[in-house]
């Protein structure tokens, strides 16, 4: 954790991971009903976090 920052909740982690990859928190339950839409959606912004990941290195 960064220094003076407070410590991070096990419930703050997924929220951020779904922010970093550009799916809004607030909605992924609805586009996770969808099997079909979940899993296209989740392929692609993996693939495009893993890009972007790649580039900064």
């Amino acid at each position: 954790r960064p220094r003076g920052a407070p410590f991070r909740r096990y419930t703050d982690q997924p929220k951020s991971t779904l922010k970093s990859t550009n799916i809004d928190p607030a909605h992924w339950k609805d586009i996770s009903t969808n099997r079909s839409l979940w899993r296209h959606t989740i392929k692609t912004v993996s693939a495009d976090f893993e890009r972007a990941r790649v580039t900064r290195a």
